[in-house]
């Protein structure tokens, strides 16, 4: 394997039905995609057992362990201790997952939230990342799919914009502690200029206009607030051509 990225699967579930009696032929179908390290997720601590099996056995298997938040109402309390004593083997990386569902267990809120704080404070004394199961979108209402929708198309044009300011930078050395500090020179200018500019007590306003312009916080400003504005488009495009 050659020119493959490692990647590391921070979450799966090699322990659900789908994968009995596969987890060879996933593994090594895994390793040769360029998953190089994989973070198996225990939901109930019953099975952690099983789960450990499967990082001990196989070399890029890791695992986590916790209560998932959909099951607290059905699985035994978790413990702080008995959380930070499985923290301690070795191939044992997250504590989780955790965390509030009130769109598919909502009758179940209460425990959850206890559960959750447990597995915060055993993530706070083993130092371990805390896993976490969101859904917040449900909670909150029902989303705008507008903002959503062109905010995503507005982050595509900033990550185009940036990845071609970070191609010119390279191309003009081959260090790339250089490259990078050009490159966030060149990001970062526009949008200090505009703060300053607008702090000022009388801006000049055709100036603040130019600063403005030049931004890109500006410029996607609009489609985050689920706006198209032809404008911003022809900024984006042009600004990533010219770094090309």
């Amino acid at each position: 394997m050659t020119n493959v990225p490692l990647i590391t699967d921070s979450h799966c579930h090699l322990d659900f039905p789908d994968f009995d009696g596969e987890h060879d032929a996933l593994i090594a179908r895994a390793a040769e995609a360029g998953v190089g390290r994989m973070v198996t997720i225990c939901t109930r601590l019953r099975n952690e057992p099983q789960v450990r099996a499967l990082a001990e056995k196989y070399a890029p298997v890791f695992y986590a362990a916790g209560t998932h938040p959909m099951s607290a109402a059905e699985e035994p309390l978790a413990t702080v201790e008995e959380l930070v004593a499985l923290a301690k083997h070795p191939k044992f990386v997250g504590i989780g997952e955790s965390g509030l569902d009130y769109h598919y267990t909502a009758e179940s809120a209460d425990i959850q939230k206890q559960s959750l704080r447990i597995h915060i404070e055993a993530a706070r004394q083993s130092g371990l990342p805390l896993i976490i199961h969101a859904i917040t979108l449900e909670v909150v209402g029902a989303p705008e799919h507008g903002p959503i929708l062109t905010g995503m198309v507005g982050l595509i044009l900033v990550g185009a914009l940036y990845l071609a300011i970070g191609i010119f930078a390279s191309a003009w050395t081959q260090n790339q502690i250089i490259a990078f500090l050009v490159t966030v020179f060149i990001i970062a200018l526009p949008t200090f200029a505009a703060y300053y500019v607008s702090g000022q007590t009388t801006p000049d306003p055709a100036t603040q206009r130019l600063i403005n312009y030049l931004s890109v916080n500006q410029q996607y400003a609009d489609f985050a607030k689920g706006l198209i504005d032809i404008r911003n488009f022809i900024y984006f495009t042009t600004a990533t051509a010219l770094f090309l």
